[in-house]
């Protein structure tokens, strides 16, 4: 009878033991979940700078002349129609 008390004492210590065990990892687990949050939310962050750094580095290479002289005359024929049929829109708004 003795024997039955003390391996159920062992028991009790040893599931005591895995509880404490669950409690920890719980715990940790909860920590890597805000620190995954706070790492994707960086991420995000720096996904949306680079896309706005690659924006303005392509603003700056249009600005900086760096198309060919076909492309820019290609270029400035859009906007040459585009301008004339904005005047062409304006004129009859006028006459309208």
């Amino acid at each position: 009878m003795a024997n039955i008390i003390a391996q159920i004492e062992t028991i009790q210590q040893k599931l005591q033991q895995l509880l404490q065990r669950q409690q920890l990892l719980q715990k940790e687990n909860e920590a890597l979940k805000k620190e995954l949050l706070s790492v994707a939310e960086k991420e995000k962050l720096q996904v949306q700078q680079i896309a706005e750094l690659q924006q303005k580095l392509h603003a700056a290479q249009v600005g900086a002349n760096s198309w060919n002289e076909e492309d820019r005359k290609a270029f400035q024929k859009k906007i040459d129609r585009y301008l004339k049929e904005i005047d062409h829109c304006l004129q009859q708004l006028h006459t309208a």
